[in-house]
């Protein structure tokens, strides 16, 4: 439950700006009769009666049990006592001290006072439809998936996010797949179209996605990774719900480990729950799978090669894949397991050597390197042509390295 506190004049539609954005007086009542928040006139108390809400002498009686402490009233109606407005609010969050928020829109500037979040008419407005505040409106209610997206595409910012969120909802709990499919399609667009879609929509689309397979799902997600990569907070959340997708829907497996990946790039750490997933489709060839999945477990042992250590084998696999980067990542991933636990890699020293044959410099050198680490059991012989033959400066030094420690 929310505490609203409005004002009247240059913020509800009775009384506009001229020149700005109003709250609807239907939205005030609405949330004032249709929901389980309190909403109160804060500033002029003609609203009290424009929109059957209390007021500040029924905040006063309420705190008091009578109303004494505001005196008489005068020919005009007006008391000899009147709380300043920031009193008002004080005095609303005394008789409310378990709300969820309190939130007051005025235009006077009254973000001073504590506890309480001020927006003006034209500020709060943006907000609503954005999602940035937990507040249906009556614009909301029953609408549609397919005529939410059908405004959406006229206006990206004209259907706020919460409303949006409450369509995937209510499709998800309709079980009827073409209202999914519809759902589905009008996150996509405003994923496409709006930065600040994904932290509100990214829960139930991936819901979505795990029930069954949607013609638009590879696309949402691919939307869903492209914003991540300027941006991977909003998904960090749910890291385990994009593992549980890429390991349990194909069709998706490849946009779902780019979404990974990125999270990965930004913070290692947050994928570390991933990893069992990801080492299942780090096996996988053709497309992007494999090179998704691989960097984003490199990139999980750059902060804990120690968890990385279950993906090993794949790993290992993919030393040998045709697509040079997965080599280079999967060399250097291992290198920093063998960092600390050398016995979870010395076991593979045949696929080791053969990898000594890379065409790759960088593999090579990252190979001897990791040979060293682990200290597989790996000829030395092959080592020794390297470390003399290799036109590779780097790769001669560090197979120069490897003998060292493996003598």
């Amino acid at each position: 439950m929310y505490v609203l506190a409005f004002d009247r004049d240059w913020t509800v539609d009775v009384n506009p700006h001229p020149h700005e954005e109003a709250v609807p007086l239907e939205w005030v009542r609405h949330w004032a009769h249709q929901t389980d928040h309190e909403v109160w006139a804060i500033g002029n108390q003609d609203l009290v009666a424009e929109a059957d809400i209390p007021g500040t002498v029924e905040a006063i009686r309420r705190r008091d049990g009578d109303i004494s402490a505001l005196g008489e009233q005068d020919e005009r109606g007006r008391y000899e006592w009147w709380p300043v407005r920031e009193r008002r609010l004080e005095i609303l969050a005394e008789l409310f001290p378990d709300a969820e928020g309190y939130v007051v829109v005025d235009d006077l500037e009254l973000s001073h006072v504590d506890g309480w979040d001020h927006y003006h008419s034209w500020e709060f407005m943006p907000a609503i439809r954005a999602g940035e505040l937990p507040l249906d409106t009556p614009d909301d209610a029953g609408d549609q998936p397919e005529s939410l997206l059908s405004d959406a595409q006229d206006d990206p910012t004209a259907v706020s996010l919460s409303a949006a969120r409450r369509a995937l909802d209510a499709a998800r709990e309709s079980r009827d797949r073409d209202r999914m499919v519809e759902a589905l399609k009008l996150a996509l667009w405003l994923v496409e179209n709006r930065g600040d879609a994904v932290e509100p929509l990214v829960e139930p689309t991936l819901d979505l996605l795990a029930r069954e397979r949607f013609p638009s799902g590879r696309a949402v997600l691919h939307a869903v990774a492209t914003e991540a990569a300027d941006d991977p907070d909003p998904l960090k959340p749910h890291v385990s719900d994009l593992a549980s997708l890429v390991a349990s829907r194909p069709v998706y497996r490849e946009q779902g480990s780019r979404t990974l990946m990125e999270v990965a790039a930004a913070d290692p750490t947050a994928v570390v729950d991933a990893v069992p997933a990801l080492a299942t489709v780090a096996e996988e060839e053709g497309g992007g799978t494999r090179r998704f999945a691989v960097y984003a477990l490199t990139r999980a042992t750059a902060a804990e090669p120690e968890a990385v250590a279950p993906a090993v084998g794949p790993l290992v696999d993919a030393l040998l894949a045709e697509h040079e980067t997965v080599r280079t990542n999967a060399a250097t991933a291992l290198g920093r397991i063998a960092s600390v636990d050398p016995d979870a890699v010395a076991g593979y020293a045949d696929s080791l050597g053969t990898a000594l044959n890379d065409t790759n410099p960088d593999v090579r050198a990252n190979v001897c390197v990791l040979i060293g680490k682990a200290g597989a059991p790996v000829g030395l012989q092959r080592l020794r042509e390297l470390a003399s033959n290799d036109p590779d400066e780097t790769v001669r030094e560090q197979a120069a390295w490897a003998i060292d420690r493996l003598s």
